[in-house]
């Protein structure tokens, strides 16, 4: 089996992470962590502008590999092997388009947290978890 977990900054991935390795994972068992950076692309901008969009999602990159390798950190203190698949672009769709590679090595379980954000910001932004429920083709676990 193999346990993925969508990991970022927030508490609702540490909690569904903290969930994997504990409830779900056992000797034998894969565990993948999966980091999607969301960085800014609008085309047609300034120079100077560009300048900083580039910069920004240089930060969100270093971030979101600082994260990562926390996580890997925890899970080798563990005792836990796990692999990470790093990249860029809609978390929700990354996630989805990820599942359906490891589908082809073997049957899959996605593990998600929750952010926690109002209604409202819901239905205006969405949200991950929910774009993941509705649309991974494997069974999904959303942890909060």
């Amino acid at each position: 089996m193999i346990y993925a977990v969508a990991v970022d900054a927030s508490s609702g991935a540490q909690e569904a992470f903290e969930y994997a390795t504990q409830c779900f994972y056992k000797p034998g068992d894969s565990l993948v962590l999966i980091s999607i950076a969301d960085l800014v692309d609008h085309p047609g901008l300034k120079p100077y502008y560009l300048q900083v969009e580039q910069e920004l999602n240089k930060q969100t990159r270093d971030k979101a590999k600082a994260i990562l390798e926390t996580y890997i950190s925890t899970a080798a203190s563990l005792g836990i092997p796990c692999r990470c698949i790093e990249l860029t672009g809609h978390p929700g769709e990354q996630v989805c388009n990820v599942v359906d590679q490891l589908i082809k090595e073997r049957a899959v379980t996605l593990l998600v947290g929750r952010r926690g954000i109002y209604e409202s910001e819901r239905q205006l932004l969405g949200s991950v978890s929910d774009f993941v429920v509705k649309n991974a083709a494997c069974t999904v676990v959303v942890v909060r």
